[in-house]
């Protein structure tokens, strides 16, 4: 255990992972620090914005560069993130949000998916916290405008909760959608709240691949070395929330069934007159 906290690179088997994340769990339990608690909006968002460089046992310049080529890690990897991406065009395809559509991205890592997107036609304006994600986007950015594509690729340093705070970005998108970060965010209820803002009367959110309630558990281990926010969904609470925020219309893709384990994908709509 001494050794996995100085290094998140151990080879671990996945009994071992299993063992490494319980113990943990017993112990933080036993003293009130789990389920996790943060208090410090600042030292969290912080934490987020270091995470590339605060991996126990990872050099920070190779885990830039391998923010850099996600998805292309191997096979196995592009295969989930491909299929994630063919998803969430579907979507976007199917809520009749067709390319040229400008879309808001919120917690982009290093923008992978936003310039996937781009270069399908959308016109895509993509969010990060901050740290070297920004400059791993800006890099993705740059690349896309040699290719003479314009300016359908843009990024920008906001947190999750107050993305509406950017110029220009109120009432101003036919969607936002944010995958697999929402769960990353403070307080994901403020940024259910800035992302309705955010959009036009009619506008779509589109929460793809949020993970669900037992992830808590199984990111512990992980969240723990790093420091980071890492808090699975009870939809129960997600439905609240969005009817909260203002959204009306929702649509739930997945999970049909109510379960621990299938990551969310849910569609909702800002009322045509609010």
């Amino acid at each position: 255990m001494e050794e996995n906290e100085r290094n998140w690179t151990l080879a671990l088997s996945k009994t071992d992972k299993l063992s490494a994340g319980l113990y943990l769990i017993a112990a933080h339990y036993s003293t009130g620090r789990f389920p996790p608690q943060f208090g410090d909006r600042e030292a969290a968002h912080e934490a987020e914005r270091q995470y590339l460089c605060n991996l126990p046992g990872m050099d920070p310049k190779a885990s830039e560069e391998g923010n850099t080529r996600k998805p292309f890690w191997n096979a196995r990897k592009f295969a989930k993130y491909s299929q994630d991406f063919r998803r969430l065009l579907a979507a976007f395809e199917g809520l009749r949000l067709r390319p040229g559509s400008r879309l808001l991205e919120l917690g982009c890592g290093g923008g992978w998916m936003a310039s996937f997107l781009a270069m399908t036609g959308y016109d895509v304006l993509a969010t990060t916290i901050g740290g070297p994600d920004v400059q791993i986007a800006a890099r993705r950015a740059n690349a896309f405008a040699a290719l003479g594509l314009g300016n359908s690729l843009r990024y920008a340093e906001a947190t999750m909760e107050q993305v509406d705070q950017l110029d220009g970005c109120v009432a101003a998108f036919d969607a936002v959608y944010v995958y697999e970060a929402l769960h990353h965010a403070f307080s994901w209820q403020e940024a259910l709240r800035a992302a309705f803002r955010c959009l036009r009367p009619g506008g779509w959110l589109v929460i793809a691949s949020e993970p669900n309630v037992l992830h808590t558990f199984i990111a512990y281990r992980v969240a723990y070395l790093a420091g980071t926010h890492e808090v699975g969904f009870r939809k129960a609470a997600l439905l609240r929330e969005l009817r909260a925020a203002g959204f009306a219309e929702i649509r739930i893709l997945s999970p049909r069934l109510n379960n621990w384990v299938t990551p969310f994908w849910i569609v909702a709509r800002r009322p045509c007159g609010a």
